[in-house]
């Protein structure tokens, strides 16, 4: 009923025809002057939705991608996009046990490295992966096999643990309780209409880096535009290293900085002596799942909140 030979065929004619494209970026990704953070390129191709797309991308390393840098080239360019590799029949159920038994995606995976190999450069300047998105393994050209992240990125040299990390936070923000407490103390000279009905304090986090603001609302979602104050401002939590992401992730760090935070600014709202009519809430940059009650010290759900 279905074909394997025909799919194949009709994919590698989607590849052969973007042999060209392939060619002309590899050239010009040769002769680039890298950023130091970029530590090696990645192809990354994705299959979904009968259609693939193949990119290529400088990261700083398996897991994190090398952007936005000054002083040379990181970046990424798509070199195939959404290109419909077949068309999936009526009796989509027979086709996708079809799929799956000959193992099509597999070949498909082949069959687009073997076209990379035949096209690529015979050197790049930085070491070049080959990967199927979010899969845990990857294809060196320089060493023409195929590893997991762990035989890539070897053991981890340094140890972790969410107690030292703790510690490491602890002294980081106590280093700012002076400026915190001193914000928040002004916070009792502000004068504020009837308009504002709720003081809210936003956690940002912007990667090794967070930032507080407080603001006066006039609901939940729209600002009264009377008052806004950084109570802390880039803060620098950690060192963003390789190992160290890994670690992050595995542990849920992000979860537990809010935690932290979140009683961190309850502590010093109350030394400082808040003493405002209105309620002072503390959440995270667009996350609506709860807010922390800055007198209370209770987290809230905000669903209930809107319904007050």
């Amino acid at each position: 009923m279905f074909s394997e030979k025909d799919y194949l065929h009709n994919y590698e004619k989607v590849l052969n025809m973007h042999t060209a494209d392939l060619q002309k970026i590899s050239e010009k990704w040769t002769n680039k002057k890298y950023a130091k953070k970029a530590k090696l390129l990645m192809f990354d191709l994705m299959l979904h939705n009968e259609k693939i797309s193949l990119s290529i991308e400088t990261m700083k390393d398996l897991y994190r991608p090398a952007f936005d840098s000054k002083k040379g080239f990181t970046g990424n360019q798509s070199i195939i996009s959404r290109a419909r590799i077949y068309k999936t029949p009526s009796n989509e159920n027979d086709f996708f046990q079809f799929y799956i038994e000959s193992k099509l995606e597999k070949k498909f995976v082949d069959l687009t490295l073997k076209w990379l190999e035949e096209n690529l450069p015979e050197q790049f300047p930085l070491p070049h992966y080959f990967q199927l998105s979010l899969e845990n393994k990857y294809y060196s050209f320089n060493l023409g096999k195929w590893q997991t992240a762990k035989e890539i990125m070897g053991k981890r040299k340094k140890e972790f643990s969410v107690k030292k990390f703790t510690n490491k936070l602890t002294k980081v923000l106590e280093k700012q309780s002076k400026k915190v407490v001193k914000e928040l103390k002004l916070l009792n000279q502000v004068k504020l209409s009837t308009e504002s009905k709720l003081l809210f304090m936003e956690l940002h986090f912007d990667g090794e880096r967070i930032s507080v603001n407080m603001r006066a609302m006039e609901d939940l979602a729209n600002e009264s535009g009377e008052y806004f104050e950084t109570i802390l401002e880039d803060v620098k939590l950690y060192k963003d290293t390789q190992d160290f992401y890994e670690f992050y992730e595995e542990h849920d760090l992000e979860s537990h900085i809010i935690s932290y935070v979140a009683g961190y600014m309850t502590h010093y709202v109350k030394q400082a002596g808040v003493d405002v009519a209105i309620p002072m809430y503390f959440g995270v940059h667009d996350d609506y799942d709860y807010w922390l009650d800055l007198k209370s010290g209770s987290w809230v759900d905000y669903d209930t909140l809107e319904d007050e």
